[in-house]
């Protein structure tokens, strides 16, 4: 330890060494921890029940590609009922006309920022339905996807059967949430939110896939650790040291002894 006398000025004459941050010596010694992050949400949609509110999400035919069908076959607009607040994203799927088709998809998409990498929770509300004439192999599914890579395992969010015979009730999975997270770096990136009807022959077979409140976020990154070393005098004597940082609380850090 330096003289601690009365009247005496203790200055820093160093710092090195930061671990976990950096360390300079300007007025005062400073430690700055690095990587950290302020809470990031760069979508939060929720869809008014009136006009045509998508939240900033923008529709396509056909988002997957393949023998895909474009027009009223698979068909993107908002809806005025969603889950708990009014509106909805809606995609309609099949019906039309007789006609044998297969693959009928479209998706919304929206490309959003990150100021750092980071965990990021994933979150919306999604409903299908799926009308009683459909058979087998003629399913619908929801589909979600962050640059361009599925968020589950095997693609499917969820889906719903055909009826095997075609004289079935229809089916609703009514309202569900689905939730996960992903590393991302940082800088710009797209989600995906889409609805697929596998097939149709009939003109009374059709699915309808719905998305409602759409979350992206991560939380705060705070400073959990770290360590530098100094110099100190008092124009007398000087000394040297490390410290352990053990804590931090706003503009306090907490470390250990000099030692």
């Amino acid at each position: 330890d330096t003289d601690s006398d009365a009247g005496d000025t203790l200055s820093v004459t160093g710092v090195s060494n930061g671990t976990g941050g950096i360390v300079t010596n300007g007025a005062g010694a400073t430690f700055t921890p690095t990587g950290l992050a302020a809470a990031q949400t760069p979508i939060d949609a929720n869809f008014s029940a009136s006009g045509s509110d998508l939240g900033g999400f923008a529709y396509t035919d056909n988002f997957i590609g393949g023998a895909g069908h474009t027009g009223s076959a698979a068909d993107g607009s908002h809806a005025a009922s969603g889950n708990g607040n009014g509106g909805a994203l809606h995609i309609a799927l099949g019906g039309v006309n007789g006609s044998d088709l297969t693959n009928m998809n479209g998706a919304y998409t929206r490309t959003f920022n990150l100021a750092v990498a980071a965990v990021v929770t994933i979150q919306f509300d999604y409903r299908l339905q799926l009308s009683g004439p459909t058979e087998n192999g003629e399913d619908v599914w929801a589909l979600a996807r962050i640059d361009g890579t599925s968020l589950v395992t095997g693609g499917i969010v969820d889906e719903l059967d055909g009826h095997g015979t075609g004289s079935g009730s229809s089916d609703d999975t009514d309202w569900q949430t689905f939730t996960t997270t992903v590393n991302l770096t940082a800088g710009s990136h797209t989600l995906d939110l889409g609805g697929l009807m596998t097939a149709k022959t009939d003109a009374d077979e059709t699915a309808t896939v719905d998305f409602d409140n759409v979350k992206v976020s991560s939380p705060a990154v705070i400073f959990t650790s770290g360590a530098f070393d100094y110099s100190v005098s008092d124009g007398t004597g000087a000394d040297s040291g490390h410290v352990t940082i053990t804590g931090q609380s706003g503009s306090t850090l907490t470390g250990t002894s000099a030692s």
